[in-house]
């Protein structure tokens, strides 16, 4: 019981992440729009977010593995 108990803790704690940066990638989206896509500024953002998708993604990866598993 211990052992379900801590996995599905983590379980929790990766789906909130996950829609932590879910809620950041989209705040810096509509952050990019305002900016001229030939500046570094929306370079960098653009960089932000895939960077937070890859998170996102892998995230998504370990949180249907469990849900398999369950």
């Amino acid at each position: 019981n211990f052992i379900t108990d801590w996995f599905d803790k983590g379980y929790r704690k990766k789906v909130a992440l996950r829609e932590q940066f879910q809620a950041r990638a989209r705040l810096l989206q509509l952050e990019l729009d305002g900016v001229d896509p030939n500046s570094a500024e929306y370079v960098r953002l653009t960089k932000i977010i895939a960077n937070y998708q890859k998170l996102i993604d892998r995230l998504n990866q370990q949180i249907a593995k469990y849900e398999e598993e369950d």
